[in-house]
């Protein structure tokens, strides 16, 4: 058989399905270091802070002890870098902190640069490696979110083409899989897209080895799994609120919509659909109920808090319960990566996953010592499984930095950076 392609697709009808990287795509072993798995980079944003004494862990290096909202990751500690000490853009300033929080948090613009928003929006780092290595991939970025686009643009976007000029973000799973599999010119929603490319998929199948054959087999059961539920969360929809407008297959259970753009992120990630993505679990400054938490008060209700006060002490715990949830939700996504193939390891092993929030205590509206995690091995050049802390002043851009080089986009300065971030290997 004729050597497959990275790039390579299961076509039919106007549908097009990305291959996930298989052995057939490695003629030989001299070859296999030049079709080594790309890195790629992703960044989850946690807005509205979070609870800080439940977050920081105690002790550093590799034998710290996991705070009580972390220790839901206790399976994956040794995936996970978690830094302290990093602070974002300290020294700016702008007319709303929850604004400032979300939407510069990966800007490049220096300190003291404006929008007409008064917000230093500039060009975000994932744009800026999308505009390097983008015409690698079919989509050069990929925007995520689960809310719908606020009026007010700046906490509904981290990324950004430029100043006051977001990248937008899709938050229905529907329009999602159609970005990365569906017929844009077409009607390939009427049936399933692997329908249209199942006579394809077959005779690929039929020319791989056993091990490939597995895999394909994973991979488009993953696929046909999503479109399952995509089509049962709009079925629930309008079963169960025939006379409310709801956007088109967003499920109504926050939790089942969270995982299914996860498993979305996923298939992107795994078909090579794109290496750079931005996904926001929330909007900034989000008023979300919790009822499965038992919390009728929204979120960002919440999080302005007296801690010297019982009420108050009551409201930080119910903080806490939300981190967890969110972080629970990022447990499941480094699950799927960590249970998928890439090359001779998993996909998380070839991800940086920079889970962030803009701010450190909500209630402060602070921006000292956010809360960072870095998942993964960015293909072999990180060394998790620490608690690292930085010294007191730290910008989160030396972290921007560095991450930018290991996606072999090395920059001299991004925002407020003073430097590489040490710590990392």
């Amino acid at each position: 058989m004729k050597p497959l392609s990275r790039r390579e697709m299961l076509r039919g009808a106007g549908a097009t399905l990305a291959l996930p990287l298989l052995e057939a795509m490695l003629p030989a072993r001299a070859l296999a270091a030049a079709a080594k798995p790309p890195c790629r980079m992703v960044f989850i944003y946690a807005s509205t802070g979070v609870a800080v004494p439940y977050w920081t862990p105690t002790g550093e290096g590799a034998d710290y002890q996991m705070s009580q909202t972390l220790g839901t990751l206790k399976e994956f500690k040794d995936d996970i870098l978690v830094i302290s000490g990093l602070d974002h853009r300290r020294e700016d300033r702008a007319s709303n902190e929850h604004d400032m929080a979300s939407s510069t948090l990966l800007s490049t613009a220096p300190i003291g640069q404006r929008d007409r928003a008064t917000y230093a929006t500039g060009v975000s780092v994932d744009q800026v490696v999308a505009r390097k290595i983008g015409d690698q991939t079919r989509l050069p970025s990929l925007e995520l979110g689960t809310d719908p686009n606020s009026s007010r643009t700046h906490v509904s976007n981290v990324s950004w083409r430029g100043p006051a000029m977001p990248m937008g973000r899709e938050f229905r799973p529907r329009q999602v899989f159609a970005r990365l599999f569906g017929d844009p010119s077409g009607d390939a929603y009427r049936r399933s897209t692997l329908d249209y490319v199942l006579g394809s998929a077959r005779r690929l199948q039929a020319s791989l080895g056993a091990q490939d054959r597995e895999k394909l087999g994973e991979y488009l059961e993953s696929i046909r799994s999503i479109e399952q539920r995509i089509e049962a969360a709009e079925r629930h929809v309008v079963a169960v609120t025939p006379d409310i407008q709801l956007p088109e297959g967003v499920p109504q259970d926050f939790s089942g919509h969270l995982r299914l753009m996860c498993d979305l992120l996923v298939l992107a990630l795994q078909s090579d659909v794109t290496r750079v993505s931005t996904f926001m679990f929330a909007n900034e400054s989000d008023d979300h109920a919790f009822p499965q938490l038992g919390i009728s008060e929204g979120h960002h209700t919440l999080s302005h808090y007296n801690p010297g006060t019982e009420e108050g002490k009551a409201q930080e715990m119910k903080l806490q319960k939300i981190d967890q949830f969110y972080i629970q939700h990022f447990e499941y996504l480094l699950g799927k990566l960590k249970a998928t193939r890439d090359g001779e390891g998993t996909l998380l092993d070839n991800c940086m996953l920079c889970y962030a929030s803009g701010l450190s205590y909500p209630n402060k509206h602070s921006r000292v010592d956010i809360p960072v995690v870095l998942a993964g091995r960015g293909g072999g050049t990180l060394a998790p499984g620490r608690h690292v802390r930085h010294p007191t002043g730290t910008p989160f851009s030396n972290l921007l930095l560095s991450m930018l080089d290991r996606m072999s986009v090395p920059l001299d300065r991004v925002s407020d950076s003073t430097g590489r971030l040490p710590g990392l290997t």
